[in-house]
Order: structure tokens, then sequence, then C-alpha cells
């Protein structure tokens, strides 16, 4: 094997070690326009127990949340026979009513995926399902904070209603992370990435997932909110592996995985210098 060969292998191995699961986010979502977001709508479907359990099978038993629409057909015993075989249950992509939410909760779900996003453009201004989940206690949340899927004053308001020990900061990126400005095509249709890092489709007029790495996400929750760094670094880390019971990482501890992140940080703007994975040194920017 070539060096720069073998070099790659090596990321990939570290890439592995270093994901402790999947994040199933579909085929059980809302069929309705506008709420299944970029989703391909031919393959959405009904929740399946034993569908499910093939795929967890094919994941070797990897795959830790799914993400479900609750008003959907069977969703109550999915997210029951979820619940007791220990995977987290997201709500997301959904329509659902409030009592269809809080039904979902009591059932076991514990985490709202990207919230504010997976809706309908236009939706009633009071029974929709944003209010719900922000008001239910039992139920933390992710947000995509790169400054194009949420509004400032809507990550301020998640914020001061969860408060920064229940929000998850995740990227949502695609393979279109890095890529120059132009069309693509993602997930069978064709989108447009503009300079500032904004994914759209235009035919379904949504956003089509991200381009803009976490980094970002902690620079604006930062700058959008008023919170410290480490409140915005631990919606990143230790926020996560707390919620996903990942006893392993996420703190800076004897016992713990040595996954360390070293950068600079001037103005709430971040510059990655050093990455380690498990104690070993991978990348240096």
């Amino acid at each position: 094997m070539a060096f720069g060969n073998l070099a790659e292998a090596m990321k990939d191995e570290e890439v592995r070690r270093a994901v402790p699961g999947f994040h199933l986010e579909g085929p059980y979502i809302s069929p309705e326009e506008g709420f299944y977001g970029c989703h391909p709508a031919e393959f959405i479907r009904k929740p399946s127990w034993r569908e499910f359990c093939e795929l967890q099978d094919a994941a070797q038993g990897n795959i830790k949340q799914v993400t479900i629409a609750p008003e959907v057909e069977g969703a109550k015993e999915f997210i029951r026979l979820c619940a007791l075989n220990k995977i987290m249950v997201a709500i997301g992509h959904t329509n659902a009513s409030a009592k269809q939410i809080k039904r979902a909760v009591e059932h076991g779900a514990r985490v709202s995926t990207h919230l504010g996003n997976g809706c309908a453009n236009l939706i009633d201004r009071h029974r929709n399902p944003l209010w719900p989940q922000l008001a239910n206690d039992l139920l933390k949340i992710s947000i995509i904070a790169d400054g194009h899927h949420l509004l400032p004053e809507e990550i301020q308001v998640f914020y001061k209603v969860k408060g920064p020990h229940n929000i998850i900061l995740t990227s949502d990126v695609t393979h279109l992370i890095g890529m120059t400005p132009g069309k693509y095509n993602f997930l069978g249709s064709e989108v447009v990435l503009t300079g500032e890092g904004l994914i759209t489709n235009p035919v379904l007029n949504c956003l089509a997932g991200a381009s803009l790495p976490l980094r970002t996400g902690v620079e604006n929750v930062m700058k959008f909110t008023g919170c410290t760094l480490g409140e915005a670094v631990n919606m990143a880390t230790v926020n996560v592996a707390g919620i996903y019971n990942l006893s392993d990482r996420g703190l800076l501890a004897p016992g713990k995985r040595a996954d360390m992140i070293l950068f600079e940080n001037k103005e709430n703007s971040i510059k990655i210098v050093q990455v380690w994975v498990e104690g070993r040194l991978t990348g240096t920017h």
C-alpha cells in the first residue's frame, strides 16, 4: 500500500472510531409537502419495527437515534419499542398537534430534530408543531446555527426557553461542505450552493441541508445569544454526550476518551489548530 493510501486509510479508521453511531432521519416522517423538506417523497412511509430491526442489523446495532413524525400511523407503538430498546427517539419533520407531541414524549421521545426546520414555510401561528416542543420540559432540542437555517432571534428565543444545557448544536452538513458555489445533485434533485454556504432546492422551495462546519454553529450561538464560549462548546460536546449516554466522551477527565480540539478564539471567530482522537494527534492546521 502506498504511503498516501495508508494515510487515508488511517484517517478513515480514526473517523470510524470517533463516530459513536448513526441518526436515522427518515423515512418515518410526515408525508405532507413542506414538512418532509428535501427528503424524496417516494421513500416516505409509515414506521415499521421489522424494517427498523433490519436496518439496525445492517448497521451492526449502531443506530442510536431515529427521527419520527408522531402523527403518522403506527408512531406510538414504534416510539414505545424504540424506548424499550434504548434507541433515542427524536421528533422531527412533523406537523403533529400538541396532543400528538405530548403523547410521543409520554412514550419516550426526548429530542427535537433541528427545531425550527423540517417545517412548512406557511403554518398556523398558534397551532403548529413548534410551540408544544418548546413548551415541553422533557424535550431537548437540536438546532442548526449556520446563519441560514434559523434567524438570530429564533436562536435567542430557543436559548432563553431551553437554556444552554438542553440544546445540541448540529451542523446538518451534506457532502457539499467545502465545495465551490454552483448547482449540484442532492437526493435526486438539483440544488444550488451559494457563496455564503446556503443550499436550496428551488423546486421544493426549501433548504437542502447545510455546507458549513459545526465550528460555525459554535461561533454563531455565541454571537446571537451572548452565551459564553464554554456554554457554546458544551452544546456541541458535553450536552451531546449526556443526552445520548456516551459515558466515555464529552468531558476532559480521567478515564474518558482523549478526543480534543485545540483552537484559537478571537472575537467569536474560531480557528482550529490541532485535533486529537483517543489521545493521538491526527491533524494540524
